[in-house]
């Protein structure tokens, strides 16, 4: 397994918008606590996204060889908006990272994302 920081792509159980969780891979956007059981800040990969995306998805290209890092079965988005908090044990695996722009472009929408009231958020 690859070391857990944030930019990391993991697949864990993650909180849809309606409160269900489904195993599905988030990309890590918190420093990694150093127990078990500290609490990690994801934000959710899905699938299901318009083309073009939105400036709070960040496109990952299918990469299935693993040239670009990420290892996706297919295209899909980071999505920006939608975070969740995991623990480590949560963690059922690590595919990759996101390049360094990636982690950059995610990050600004993290903190913006942490300064919006619920109302603000997209749906």
């Amino acid at each position: 397994m690859l070391p857990l920081r944030p930019g990391c792509i993991i697949e864990a159980e993650i909180k849809d918008l309606n409160g269900y969780k489904k195993k599905r891979p988030a990309v890590i956007v918190s420093e990694i606590p150093k127990n078990e059981h500290g609490l990690i800040v994801v934000l959710a990969i899905t699938g299901k996204f318009t083309s073009p995306q939105p400036p709070n998805e960040i496109l990952l290209p299918a990469d299935p060889d693993g040239k670009l890092g990420t290892y996706m079965k297919k295209d899909c988005v980071v999505a920006c908006w939608w975070a969740d908090v995991i623990r480590r044990s949560d963690i059922l695996k690590c595919y990759g990272e996101l390049s360094v722009p990636q982690i950059r472009i995610m990050t600004h929408f993290f903190k913006n994302l942490k300064h919006q009231s619920p109302a603000q958020e997209n749906p």
